[in-house]
């Protein structure tokens, strides 16, 4: 009973990944800010925001979320 309550959790949680990652993507693309990043090797948020105007939070956020699927690798540097 167990492996089964623990199976159909992370099956849940896949599919709540997806349904934020897919309205994220869709939001990077339809803003055409994923052209940018995918032409970039590395990038801080006031990069991205020096070459088309975002909203700064906004655009944490969705790098968080891609962080946390392993979609993009973040490393901290100190100014």
């Amino acid at each position: 009973m167990m492996t089964n309550n623990s199976t159909y959790r992370k099956q849940l949680f896949i599919h709540l990944d997806g349904v934020v990652l897919i309205s994220t993507l869709r939001g990077l693309i339809d803003t055409k800010i994923l052209d940018v990043l995918i032409h970039l090797n590395s990038f801080s948020i006031n990069d991205v925001n020096n070459k088309m105007k975002i909203n700064k939070g906004y655009f944490n956020v969705s790098l968080r979320l891609l962080r946390s699927l392993n979609f993009i690798d973040y490393t901290k540097i100190e100014d």
